[in-house]
């Protein structure tokens, strides 16, 4: 199942325009969602980043939740450099939120 959820997140971001940056946040948090149940823990990382790279751009508590519950969904694999990394990027991200400048 998780794998046809991937799928078609994926697919879902090609229909997508590229200008609404709410839903391709959106679509891409239910990405990493999947990715986060298969096990694939670099590819759900990098996807969590881009996904809050998009919040700099247009801020969402929605999306800022979702991003903050998916980063605890990775606890387990906290120590991995993967995890480590998103961790990094989350933080320039906020900081960039904050100061109400696109990262």
């Amino acid at each position: 199942m998780s794998v046809d959820a991937s799928d078609a997140a994926g697919r879902a971001l090609g229909i997508v325009a590229p200008v609404n940056l709410h839903n391709s946040a959106l679509t891409l948090a239910f990405r990493t969602e999947a990715l986060i149940r298969q096990g694939e823990v670099d590819e759900a990382c990098q996807t969590l980043a881009d996904t809050a790279r998009l919040t700099t751009l247009n801020s969402s508590r929605r999306i800022s939740r979702r991003i903050d519950r998916l980063r605890a969904e990775l606890r387990p694999v906290e120590h991995t450099a993967a995890v480590r990394e998103l961790d990094a990027k989350l933080a320039v991200f906020r900081q960039a939120r904050a100061a109400g400048e696109p990262a």
